[in-house]
C-alpha cells in the first residue's frame, strides 16, 4: 500500500539549511519559534459600468518566508547585510573599541589590552552618570594635575588630579586595540544577500495518527533573502529570517517552492 497524508498538523520548525546552488551549506538555523510561508497573487478584474466584477484573472504568484528566530543567529544575521561573518584570527585581526570605567581614586590602571597609539582618551564621570571634562594626554612621562600619562612599558595610565572628588565618581578610559580573538558583522550600505537555496525541515502530525511525528521538507529552490532586520537588544529578544521565493525560469516546471512528505522519516 502506497504511502499518502491529507489533513497534518504542523507541530514546529526544527531547522532551516541555507546553501549555495552547489549544495554547500551556508549556515543553518534551529530556535525557530515560528514560521510563516505565504502566497499572494497579481490580478486583472473586468467589471461593468457601475463596477461590479465581471471577472476575475489571476497574472502571477509571489511566495514570502519569515522565520522567527529565538536568538540572533549571527551567521544568518550576516548573509542579511550582504556580507560574511568575519571571525578573525592571528593572521586576520580587527581593530576593536574598549571602554574601562575605573575609580576615580585610582592613582594608575594597568590596561589589559595594547592600544593603538592615539586612540585612548581619558573623560570625568560625573556622581550622576554625565560625562564631563576630556582630559589631554602628557607630552612628559608623568601626569600632570590636568593631564594624563601612558606609559607603553608598563602599559598603564596615569590619572590627572585636577578633579572635585564630590563630582566626580570614575574615570572612562577609552581606546581602540588590534586583536585576533573576535567576531565582526558588518553592514555595509552596497553589499546586499545572495539567493540560496533553502530547506526547511519541519516536524508535523498526521490528523488520524497524532500519537506520531514525522518531518517534512519544504524546499525553496531559489530563496532571495531580504536585507531588512531588526536587531532587538533585550534578554528576550528574536530574530525575524525573511525573504522571498524566485522563479526557477530554467526549469520546465517554474516552481516557486515544494513540501516533500517522505514515507518513514519518523521522529522517535
Amino acid at each position: 500500500m502506497s504511502f499518502n497524508v491529507d489533513g497534518i498538523i504542523v507541530d514546529e520548525i526544527l531547522s532551516v539549511l541555507a546553501e549555495d546552488f552547489d549544495g554547500k551549506p551556508l549556515y543553518r538555523i534551529i530556535q525557530a519559534s515560528e514560521g510563516n510561508l505565504d502566497v499572494t497573487a497579481e490580478t486583472k478584474e473586468a467589471k461593468d459600468k457601475n463596477g461590479t466584477l465581471i471577472k476575475k484573472s489571476y497574472t502571477a504568484k509571489a511566495a514570502s518566508l519569515s522565520i522567527t528566530n529565538a536568538m540572533l543567529d549571527l551567521n544568518a544575521y550576516a548573509h542579511t547585510t550582504g556580507s560574511d561573518k568575519i571571525v578573525a584570527s592571528e593572521d586576520n585581526k580587527i581593530k576593536v573599541p574598549k571602554l574601562l570605567l575605573v575609580d576615580s581614586g585610582d592613582k594608575s590602571v594597568i590596561l589589559p589590552d595594547e592600544p593603538i597609539e592615539g586612540t585612548i582618551t581619558v573623560t570625568a564621570v560625573k556622581t550622576n552618570g554625565s560625562l564631563g571634562k576630556t582630559y589631554d594626554l602628557s607630552a612628559a612621562s608623568a601626569a600632570t594635575a590636568t593631564e594624563y600619562a601612558y606609559n607603553k612599558s608598563t602599559n598603564s595610565v596615569t590619572l590627572p588630579i585636577d578633579f572635585d572628588a564630590s563630582e566626580v565618581s570614575e574615570f572612562l578610559i577609552k581606546y581602540e586595540y588590534i586583536t585576533g580573538s573576535a567576531v565582526m558583522i558588518e553592514q555595509k550600505g552596497d553589499k546586499f544577500p545572495d539567493t540560496v537555496k533553502l530547506i526547511v525541515q519541519v516536524l508535523y502530525s498526521d490528523e488520524c495518527n497524532k500519537g506520531t511525528s514525522r518531518l517534512a521538507y519544504i524546499i525553496i529552490p531559489k530563496f532571495q533573502v531580504s536585507p531588512e532586520s531588526s536587531m532587538q537588544m533585550k534578554t528576550d529578544s528574536t530574530f525575524e529570517f525573511k525573504g522571498d521565493a524566485q522563479m526557477d525560469y530554467c526549469s520546465k516546471n517554474k516552481r516557486l517552492y515544494y513540501i516533500v512528505f517522505p514515507d518513514g522519516d519518523v521522529n522517535e
